[in-house]
């Protein structure tokens, strides 16, 4: 999303639609991987009741620098 979505709570229902859909069609874990720097989408899935599962150091590179990933879990 570009800075004019941030605030919006545009993620928020995103997310929250995806977890009805995958209620719907009986899932019964969601695993969300977000690179550990993205603060905000860290935040939103915490506020929507997802726990820290794992953490991954260096996994990927971006403009040079090594990124480590976090596994975010929840059971629906």
């Amino acid at each position: 999303m570009g800075p004019d979505h941030v605030g919006k709570k545009v993620g928020t229902a995103a997310v929250q639609f995806l977890e009805a859909k995958a209620r719907e069609l009986g899932f019964h874990v969601l695993i969300a991987t977000i690179c550990t720097e993205n603060e905000r989408s860290i935040s939103l899935f915490e506020r929507l009741g997802d726990e820290k599962a794992a953490q991954f150091k260096e996994i990927g590179q971006k403009f040079g620098r090594w990124l480590n990933i976090a596994s975010y879990q929840k059971i629906i």
